[in-house]
């Protein structure tokens, strides 16, 4: 995806006739357009977890979507997936799930 906004960015510094965007200007924006879609991807992934968390389906989805996911943000991620992680292999969830 940064790399298809690059390439925009060089093809309208050559249709206008100019030399382009500074090399600083395509990797800034790159940077930013990629942190903000893995945020994107980490709500999504969230939420499903979330869902599949509160139907009883699907343990090893909630458990990777969840709490593995959530172990990147330090230090309260880290807290809350791990005990997630404890919690949601307890027997009597893991009964829930079966």
């Amino acid at each position: 995806m940064t790399a298809g906004f690059r390439l925009y960015l060089n093809h309208v510094a050559v249709t206008v006739g100019g030399p382009g965007p500074p090399r600083f200007q395509e990797w800034f924006f790159s940077t930013i357009f990629t942190i903000v879609l893995v945020w994107h991807l980490i709500g999504i992934l969230t939420a499903v977890g979330a869902a599949y968390l509160l139907r009883t389906r699907k343990r090893p989805v909630a458990l990777v979507s969840l709490s593995a996911v959530h172990c990147l943000f330090v230090p309260l991620g880290i807290l809350v997936g791990l005990c997630t992680m404890i919690l949601v292999r307890r027997p009597s969830i893991y009964a829930e799930f079966v």
